[in-house]
């Protein structure tokens, strides 16, 4: 059970010092510890530093700051806030360093599938990118299967183009950014779809694609795009699918750690929330 700090609403005048530069605020405190439990209890409750007087921006003043009522709690309870928030932060400092080291090794993993032997063959061979289709926001009718631009999910509608897995490859916009989907989707006009000439693990394909860097083939001025005729004659490995699934395995490893890792990350805010909320 929690034990819950003696506090009451105080004014924020505790702070020592509140200095006004071009479009933020320093807000200072001698006490080191105090400064500490303002940092968390202000970062996770920004809503209350929010102004709305400026004409372009919104803005807050000296004079409302110093009118925000805050709860300051005993000196000891802030030291076990501080404490606990300071214990998230280094699961979340661990956590990147988990998802950085994952990734390197994933990209070590695939560049090595160049240099294993494997038959080398063009990617015209291999598979095609097939031109997706129009699909207006105004004639998206709302559904269960996501609407693929370059850049990622644009929308949802309620009919698919192709199934799942799918690639998804920009061609205008974020041309070259490579996108494995693991759901039925609609890739619309400014995309190719990935369409398998051979029996491959999709994705194998997808962490072949990711290792060419098709960002790199870039052409045109004005909207530049890639050009598939110039993907068609790269050269890609392709073992045996069995061999593919393999390798494709040793990947999700990699990748369950970095998925755990990011749930880590995006949960501290909560974490937080709950720390400041059980001592106040």
């Amino acid at each position: 059970m929690s034990v819950r700090a003696p506090v009451g609403n105080v004014n924020i005048n505790p702070f020592e010092k509140i200095c006004i530069g071009r479009g933020l605020a320093a807000i200072r405190s001698t006490d080191l510890n105090l400064q500490k439990y303002l940092f968390e209890f202000i970062n996770q409750n920004q809503f209350l530093f929010k102004g709305n007087k400026g004409t372009t921006f919104d803005a807050i003043s000296t004079d409302d700051l110093r009118q925000i009522k805050i709860p300051i709690p005993p000196k000891d309870i802030q030291e076990k806030i501080v404490a606990e928030c300071e214990a998230v932060d280094s699961e979340v400092e661990k956590a990147e360093q988990i998802i950085s080291s994952a990734n390197s090794q994933i990209k070590e993993k695939v560049s090595n599938w160049f240099n294993k032997g494997f038959s080398m063959e063009k990617i015209e061979k291999v598979f095609l990118l097939e031109y997706g289709k129009p699909l207006p926001e105004i004639k998206r009718i709302a559904g269960e299967y996501p609407v693929m631009g370059s850049n990622g999910v644009s929308g949802y509608h309620n009919e698919y183009l192709i199934k799942a897995p799918a690639i998804i490859v920009g061609r205008k916009g974020s041309a070259g950014k490579v996108v494995y989907v693991e759901k039925n989707c609609y890739p619309i006009d400014t995309t190719f779809y990935v369409k398998p000439i051979k029996e491959c693990s999709m994705k194998y394909l997808y962490w072949i694609l990711i290792e060419l860097e098709l960002e790199k083939m870039i052409v045109g001025i004005g909207v530049p795009g890639i050009n598939r005729n110039d993907v068609y004659q790269r050269l890609i490995p392709i073992p045996d699918l069995e061999t593919q699934k393999t390798l494709v395995a040793e990947i999700e490893i990699m990748e369950a750690k970095i998925a755990t890792a990011q749930q880590i990350i995006h949960s501290a805010a909560a974490k937080k929330q709950a720390i400041l909320k059980s001592y106040l």
